[in-house]
């Protein structure tokens, strides 16, 4: 198994802001592409067991945990509006996640990444990672070979690879106020899209923004509230910060 380097999957968008990349002559000439990574890496507010080793004062520092994605519901919506903003704004034809399966490689790449142990970096426990049943996550589609994704391109008749990562935080207005009842969310999300040239398996475009904190909040009691409303907010702050970054692609 090739030796991947451990580093902390929460400063993986800081990394991309600080190296963009962007080839322009390439990217004028997209027109036809494939989301192939996207993941959610998403805060999570405090359930059962969390108040129970705080009250058997077993709660500590926060730690660091290699974690594999798990496939949940709520990112559908997140790459459907993905794939709409990109056919909207930048006039790109966008293959449904579910003409993946119509790539051989893409498939093998699926199962060694979602199938098994698989050696990835570490994430604060705090973080859970999402992806869709499609696709695999951000952090799997960045370990593709370029000449893999040269394959991956071809089978699926695009020039253009995409790959995206949602950050979500969800930015409590007061863990004193929250204490007595008083919480609120307001998620916001730090998003990242990489651009791989079909071609060659470069990468043209990389960057990341920080999205705002969205104005409708959720309230919480200690921490804990409803995780169904607390998804639907995530995919608000993710559709923000998005549809942002993706105006910006040249």
């Amino acid at each position: 198994m090739r030796k991947i380097d451990f580093y902390p999957l929460l400063l993986i968008p800081l990394f991309f802001t600080a190296c963009a990349t962007v080839n322009k002559e390439k990217i004028a000439k997209v027109q036809r592409v494939a989301i192939i990574g996207f993941d959610v890496t998403q805060q999570r507010s405090v359930d059962a067991t969390d108040l129970t080793s705080l009250v058997l004062g077993k709660a500590g520092a926060p730690t660091t945990e290699m974690k594999m994605a798990t496939v949940s519901k709520h990112v559908d919506p997140m790459i459907r509006t993905l794939e709409q903003q990109l056919e909207t704004q930048k006039k790109w034809t966008v293959l449904s996640q579910s003409d993946l399966k119509k790539s051989p490689t893409y498939q093998t790449v699926f199962k060694k990444s979602t199938k098994g142990f698989s050696n990835r970096p570490s994430v604060n426990e705090r973080y859970d990672i999402f992806r869709s049943e499609y696709s695999v996550d951000f952090f799997a589609a960045m370990t593709i070979s370029s000449d893999d994704l040269k394959k991956i391109a071809q089978e699926l008749h695009v020039d253009t690879l995409v790959f995206a990562s949602s950050k979500v935080d969800l930015n409590n207005s007061s863990m004193l106020s929250s204490l007595v009842g008083k919480g609120e969310f307001k998620p916001s999300s730090n998003f990242t899209i990489i651009l791989a040239d079909g071609s060659t398996g470069e990468k043209i475009y990389t960057k990341s923004f920080e999205g705002p904190k969205i104005e409708a909040g959720l309230k919480n009691t200690i921490g804990m509230t409803d995780i169904d409303q607390l998804y639907a907010l995530a995919q608000v702050a993710t559709k923000e910060a998005s549809e942002k970054l993706v105006q910006e692609i040249p």
